[in-house]
């Protein structure tokens, strides 16, 4: 019998989020270890929240195209506040050239039971 394993992104980081909180609502920032994710820890990112509405990089992967995935952060961030609960989201937009970026992502809540201090989230996107 041979095993499947799951190539997507957006699950095995949600599967990893749902084993490191257990019983919480979410697990903590400590509770996430880059050796862990090592083998697609190059398309995550890691933010702390202020909350104030902003946010500083812990962590972003090599893979990781910020310059375009920035600017797109924002309502993704305020679902993930709102529902404490993690958002997948996929989609595409247009580059110069004639070009389509067509990507899959992730952000997951990162807190306690006082609420969301960090985003923990994962992007993989090609250029069509």
């Amino acid at each position: 019998m041979s095993v499947i394993i799951e190539r997507r992104l957006n699950l095995r980081l949600l599967a990893y989020w749902e084993k490191k909180r257990a019983l919480s609502a979410m697990p903590r920032m400590s509770d996430i270890h880059a050796s862990d994710l090592h083998d697609f820890w190059q398309f995550c990112f890691l933010l702390r929240l202020d909350g104030k509405g902003s946010f500083s990089r812990v962590h972003v992967g090599n893979a990781v195209d910020w310059t375009w995935l920035e600017p797109r952060l924002a309502p993704f961030i305020e679902e993930v506040l709102a529902k404490k609960a993690p958002c997948l989201d996929e989609g595409e937009f247009p580059v110069a050239g004639n070009k389509i970026v067509k990507y899959r992502q992730c952000l997951m809540p990162l807190g306690s039971e006082h609420g969301v201090e960090a985003v923990l989230g994962g992007v993989r996107f090609r250029n069509f």
